[in-house]
């Protein structure tokens, strides 16, 4: 009951920054997240970048980001000292390779949803090397049969989407049968 009521109110929190537009008053100590810039700015940040969803745990670290179209590679590298990220989706948002390289650092990123940005094959060089992911979504990105073998290194995906890249029918039926437990939306 404690973790549901400190998860809520961390939810209750993160809408209230996205709707009101400042936090309640905490001491400094309370929102700085691990070796990151205060935490208040990096929301406010996000926040002019039409960030949707924000979730932050219990101590006020960064847990979960929705954002859209302006998010960029530039908003990616303030992401890299958020070490406890675990959710991240930026559904049409203008990042490219250069900004994933960011996300390597965020060693608890379990979904990455980056359907319809202008990743390609360079950037599974990175999401390759994330091995904790459990969810990710490539759909309408320039991905080909190129990247087969740096999703195959990612065996505790539950699901992937590759709907309307460029991997081929016969590249999707290779991941089906390197990641036999994953589900593979193509």
């Amino acid at each position: 009951m404690r973790h549901f009521t400190q998860q809520f109110l961390s939810t209750l929190l993160a809408f209230h920054l996205i709707s009101c537009g400042s936090p309640p008053q905490r001491p400094r100590s309370e929102v700085r997240s691990e070796g990151s810039p205060d935490c208040e700015t990096a929301l406010r940040y996000f926040k002019s970048l039409d960030a949707t969803f924000v979730e932050l745990d219990s101590g006020g670290s960064l847990i979960g980001l929705d954002s859209h179209s302006k998010f960029t590679d530039e908003a990616m590298t303030r992401l890299s000292g958020c070490k406890k990220l675990e959710y991240l989706s930026l559904v049409g948002a203008p990042i490219t390779d250069a900004g994933v390289t960011n996300l390597a650092k965020n060693p608890k990123l379990r979904r990455l949803v980056l359907n319809r940005s202008l990743v390609t094959d360079k950037a599974l060089d990175q999401i390759g090397r994330m091995t904790n992911l459990q969810e990710l979504d490539l759909g309408w990105t320039k991905v080909s049969d190129a990247s087969i073998d740096q999703l195959t290194r990612l065996k505790g995906l539950n699901s992937l989407l590759i709907e309307n890249t460029l991997i081929s029918r016969e590249g999707a039926s290779r991941l089906k049968i390197a990641l036999p437990t994953t589900t593979i939306l193509y």
